[in-house]
């Protein structure tokens, strides 16, 4: 959740940016995605792996504005930054999943990586932080207001990073063969929207799809993504329509992708969707239309095991975190979803054993606040014939 405790300080920025004459001419570089694809086979019947989804909050706690005069100015100061990343990654450890889907994985990622490397392969690519520097290599050459508007107008005004990375353990083979970057983000500082709806074109978020095999030969699928974030201020006035729109937007992009590639491979979807089932239609648009398509079945693990399959109604008005709750909670579920998806001809289907939300062991010192954006999400699948 990218939300508003950061709009300040980039509000700041940019109005900085767009009101001087010109800017120091330096020449930056951005970033660029690839993608493929594949197909199947699957042996052991019986065989199980773990998969956590949790967003480690990974923006900087202070961002260095000394090129446009403005020094060193703070972003994210609450959060976890290097102490409380690394301590996150032996949490990790000691939890032993199989797979570890994060997000917002930024300028902390070393720390990170620090206590997985032994045990995980670190094969899937950093995204990088969060730097002015990243910000104005999509402006044109040399930078002024005016390309700064330019790039605005594009899009191109942003860190090109999803912020998304997966880890697996050793005895695991695979690889990363897609990664998509959503076709929607709302908020543009034309419309000075951009900066009021928790920063989503400050950051070029979207999917990452990954081709898996386990141990004993079980072969999956494996998506980790970071949907459309509201912020507290829109969410509270009920003002954030447009976000709730653009999440659909990703859902929907997100279920033609799967079914798109789907083959006889089983499926895992894990994600911060910052998405509740009261807020946003996720079970119409998302969920129905594959149970509904006769290729494949989806099921959310957390409903199933926690809920006896039956999703929330959707509410009018506004749909927020409980007050006094843990790690963005509303009556129990949390902003991070795991999806799993069996094609009908699969010889080996998914299904869920265990589901955690982890509120109570992922905490600070003061036993309350999470170490990370929000309470891990984790669960532990079994494939039956």
């Amino acid at each position: 959740m990218y939300n508003n405790k950061n709009n300040v300080i980039m509000r700041k920025i940019l109005n900085y940016l767009l009101t001087a004459a010109t800017v120091c001419g330096i020449s930056f570089a951005a970033a660029s995605c690839t993608s493929s694809d594949d197909n199947p086979v699957s042996p052991d019947a019986g065989e199980t792996f773990s998969i956590v989804t949790l967003n480690v909050d990974g923006l900087p706690a202070y961002i260095d504005a000394t090129l446009i005069g403005m020094g060193v100015m703070p972003l994210n100061v609450k959060g976890p930054g290097e102490k409380y990343t690394t301590i996150i990654s032996q949490y990790l450890v000691e939890k032993d999943f199989d797979f570890i889907a994060v997000q917002e994985d930024f300028d902390f990622n070393a720390q990170l990586d620090s206590k997985l490397k032994e045990g995980y392969h670190l094969s899937d690519t950093w995204g990088g932080p969060v730097t002015l520097e990243a910000y104005l290599a999509g402006v044109e050459q040399p930078v002024s207001s005016e390309t700064i508007l330019a790039a605005l107008e594009k899009g191109t005004f942003c860190v090109h990073s999803d912020g998304c990375r997966l880890y697996w353990k050793k005895d695991i083979s695979g690889a990363r063969v897609d990664s998509v970057s959503w076709r929607t983000r709302f908020g543009d500082v034309i419309r000075p929207t951009h900066i009021n709806h928790a920063n989503d074109e400050m950051l070029t978020k979207g999917f990452r799809r990954y081709e898996m095999k386990l141990k004993g030969g079980t072969e999956l699928v494996v998506y980790n993504m970071h949907l459309e974030a509201s912020d507290d201020e829109t969410e509270a006035t009920g003002e954030d329509a447009v976000d709730r729109r653009s999440r659909m937007v990703h859902y929907r992009d997100l279920r033609d992708h799967i079914m798109t590639h789907l083959d006889k491979r089983p499926i895992v979807v894990v994600g911060d969707m910052n998405s509740y089932y009261e807020r946003d239609s996720v079970e119409i648009q998302f969920i129905n239309a594959i149970n509904q398509s006769g290729r494949a079945t989806i099921g959310d693990v957390w409903i199933e095991l926690e809920r006896g399959g039956k999703y929330p109604a959707l509410e009018k008005g506004v749909v927020m975190q409980d007050l006094g709750s843990r790690g963005w909670s509303r009556k129990g579920q949390v902003l991070d979803k795991i999806f799993y998806v069996n094609p009908v001809d699969a010889v080996r289907k998914l299904k869920p054993m265990s589901v955690t939300i982890d509120s109570v062991g992922y905490v600070r010192e003061d036993g309350w606040t999470p170490l990370g954006d929000h309470s891990p999400l984790s669960a532990v699948f079994r494939f039956e014939r």
